[in-house]
């Protein structure tokens, strides 16, 4: 597909994560962050927010805590959020 890793001399980041370990996942949000900002991306912000779930944790305090990568519209601290299809 044409992909080529940084580390052999491309320009696709690798991040080496293990969901069953709970390994890397920070890293990996870190790095989506950073080339979002890096290539200016930014979601429409009209209408109902829609997102993809990447972590979801629980807190005794807090309830379900959700790391998300909103894809169309716009979704604030404190919305109600459904998940699934």
């Amino acid at each position: 597909h044409g992909l080529v890793a940084e580390d052999m001399g491309g320009d696709v980041q690798a991040v080496p994560i293990s969901a069953l370990k709970g390994q890397g996942t920070d890293k990996l949000e870190e790095c989506i962050k950073l080339m979002a900002e890096m290539m200016e991306l930014r979601a429409p912000s009209d209408g109902p927010g829609e997102a993809v779930v990447v972590e979801v944790t629980k807190d005794k305090a807090l309830g379900s805590l959700t790391s998300i990568i909103v894809q169309v519209g716009e979704i604030k601290v404190g919305d109600v959020v459904v998940a699934g299809e």
